[in-house]
């Protein structure tokens, strides 16, 4: 027995299992993107495109690195 999602093939990771990709690799996506702040954000992070290895909650996840959400997109 692996989960339920391997069970039912939805691939679907529990959040608390998820890997996700270096905060500096995550800033360099978002900042690519231009959004103008943080509502943007997690408008994009619904798209069915969205990486799955980036978390919505990047202020939440990568608490070490965050300083704030201009900085997160790159605007200075």
């Amino acid at each position: 027995w692996k989960s339920w999602s391997d069970f039912l093939g939805s691939g679907f990771i529990a959040t608390q299992k998820r890997v996700y990709r270096p905060f500096s690799e995550a800033k360099e996506y978002a900042t690519k993107l231009k959004l103008k702040n943080q509502n943007l954000w997690f408008e994009h992070t619904k798209n069915k495109n969205f990486p799955r290895d980036i978390p919505s909650n990047v202020n939440t996840v990568y608490k070490k690195e965050w300083i704030s959400w201009p900085d997160f997109l790159g605007k200075k």
